[in-house]
């Protein structure tokens, strides 16, 4: 048997110490405040604080868009109301964000696309996007009443939908948006919430209700 005892490069080992000094500074810096916990519990609509806060901070990022949705497999923490640049990691996978074109007939079909026999993904819309579910509904007639601010989506508009990656994979069970060619951001979720914090700190979590649900 061949042991090979090899001293530690003190260049190396100082190096190392240096760089994980340097990481441990930059996760525990302050990016600003919250105005109140930014929960991942969803609510019965399928919204969370904290999906909600992601999706206005990708609209602030883009500001050029109509809404956003965002997938909620990014989210696996809370955030808490002081926010460091490491609880921003901790809380969200960090995903690149691209802009797609849909008509409204595409964004409807997106929509329903959430709801389905296994298990619904509901995405989470900005403030500009309203919707009314109708739970006892069948699957691929669920959704009325979509809306852009105050005005209802028409079916041949065209409209500026921020997307992340999770939505683009093919694996992830929306299609309507393969239909168009999305263009990437030069943005990813993490980055757009840390300046949206940064810009407007103390920053509100969405306490309005974006989808709404009926039962008969």
């Amino acid at each position: 048997m061949v042991t090979r005892n090899v001293e530690p490069d003190p260049t190396v080992e100082e190096f190392i110490r240096d760089a994980e000094n340097k990481a441990s500074a930059l996760s525990e810096r302050r990016v600003g405040e919250l105005a109140d916990i930014a929960t991942r519990d969803s609510a019965e609509t399928g919204e969370s604080g904290l999906g909600k806060l992601l999706a206005d901070a990708a609209a602030h990022a883009h500001p050029e868009a109509d809404a956003v949705l965002l997938h909620p497999g990014l989210i696996r923490a809370d955030l808490r109301r002081v926010v460091t640049y490491g609880d921003i990691h901790a809380a969200i996978a960090t995903a690149p964000l691209a802009v797609t074109e849909l008509t409204g007939a595409q964004l409807r079909d997106l929509l329903e696309q959430q709801f389905r026999d296994d298990s619904d993904v509901i995405l989470q819309p900005s403030a500009a996007l309203s919707y009314t579910v109708d739970n006892d509904a069948e699957l691929g007639h669920k959704v009325s009443d979509p809306r852009i601010g105050d005005e209802p989506i028409s079916p041949t508009d065209t409209y500026r939908i921020v997307v992340d990656s999770h939505i683009l994979d093919p694996a992830s069970g929306f299609t309507a948006q393969h239909e168009t060619t999305p263009t990437t951001s030069d943005k990813n979720n993490t980055d757009a919430l840390r300046n949206y914090i940064e810009s407007n700190t103390p920053v509100a979590v969405g306490a309005d209700e974006r989808i709404s649900r009926t039962s008969e």
